[in-house]
């Protein structure tokens, strides 16, 4: 009878030991993410706090997203750790109400199963890659799937699981729901943050950078151009005769034709490359560790892909298309002579080659180093 007493009660303190230490690491986490403001580092943060910390190694996190197409609802693989942790399961979909996740999703109800191979209330999903191989079998041991709720919305689901049966409790259900109400918070303050500074570096009618926001960037690259010794280009673009569009086809089609403009030439470029709209018909382009040929290059099949666009009423421009003229300038070289090393020079200096590309006939681009 003592030994009973004695092993209900260390099973007690190992119970009131465990709820301790989650609720240390619960307050631990959300000291961390309440300085986060980017949904990428605050994923970063709660991977290891979770598999480290709150030892819990096989666990993955969903966002609860919407389709753009027909405005449906479904969850999408934000991290993995563990077993999970495949990159076959990246691109994993889950429609609400389809499978342990999706049901969680649909009712913002957590839900716990401690025998999955028991289970048959709710359909399993096996983790397949596209050829329908299965990757990860998930119908054997215990899962813990969580909503993360913020003001009585679902934003996303964690599911944490175990190779083992019985292996979570009934009160890990509020601990781990406490985990992802903070996660939930965390996640729509950084998003609420990154949408304010997309709209103050974004220009609202073409979506690229604005030029304050190239301004920067231009500097960024000048300082990285000096301590790594790699020069840069940087491309000022102007939509030729587009006075003329706007007086004859009006400003809303003025309009249509600049998303039309940049959309295309941010089609060419890479994933290092910026763009931004300066003003007006005016964009600017930056190219990393880009020389006067590359810049060259690049410019004249930017020429090309505007000049084959099919922007309504192009046929009428004074060209009998539309068309852009670019100036190019390369860091540091074009301004090597120049008194003042600086941004507004670089500019300058591409500007004064686009102008030379106007005053050659437009619809071309123009190295500063050749006028």
């Amino acid at each position: 009878m003592k030994c009973s007493v004695k092993a209900e009660l260390e099973q007690c303190n190992k119970r009131l030991m465990r709820q301790l230490k989650i609720q240390k690491i619960l307050i631990e986490f959300s000291n961390h993410i309440s300085g986060i403001f980017s949904t990428r580092k605050l994923i970063r943060c709660f991977v290891p706090l979770v598999r480290d910390k709150l030892g819990w190694s096989n666990f993955i996190v969903f966002w609860l997203n919407k389709s753009r197409h027909n405005n449906l609802e479904f969850l999408s693989v934000a991290a993995t750790s563990g077993i999970f942790h495949a990159k076959k399961i990246e691109k994993l979909i889950i429609k609400l109400n389809e499978g342990i996740a999706g049901k969680v999703a649909k009712n913002g109800i957590p839900i716990l199963v401690n025998n999955l191979a028991k289970e048959t209330s709710i359909s399993l999903i096996d983790f397949a890659d596209n050829n329908n191989t299965v990757v990860i079998n998930t119908n054997t041991g215990s899962i813990l799937s969580i909503p993360m709720i913020y003001r009585s919305q679902v934003v996303g689901v964690i599911d944490f699981y175990s190779p083992k049966n019985e292996a979570f409790k009934n009160e890990d259900i509020n601990l781990f729901s406490l985990l992802g109400s903070q996660f939930a918070i965390a996640k729509v303050n950084a998003e609420v943050f990154e949408e304010i500074l997309i709209l103050t570096i974004s220009d609202p009618l073409t979506g690229v950078m604005n030029r304050r926001a190239m301004e920067h960037q231009i500097f960024n690259e000048i300082i990285k151009s000096k301590h790594y010794l790699n020069p840069f280009a940087l491309l000022m673009i102007d939509a030729d005769h587009f006075k003329n569009f706007n007086d004859r086809m009006g400003h809303i089609m003025g309009d249509i034709a600049l998303k039309d403009i940049s959309v295309r030439l941010k089609s060419l470029l890479k994933r290092e490359d910026s763009i931004a709209r300066f003003g007006g018909e005016e964009f600017c382009i930056m190219l990393p560790k880009t020389n006067e040929i590359k810049a060259l290059s690049v410019a004249e099949k930017l020429c090309s892909i505007i000049r084959a666009s099919k922007i309504v009423g192009a046929l009428s421009q004074p060209l009998g298309y539309f068309s852009v003229s670019i100036g190019i300038a390369i860091y540091p070289y074009d301004i090597a002579l120049l008194n003042n090393n600086s941004l507004n020079e670089l500019i300058y200096v591409a500007d004064a080659a686009l102008y030379a590309a106007k005053r050659a006939g437009r619809n071309r681009a123009v190295l500063f180093s050749k006028i």
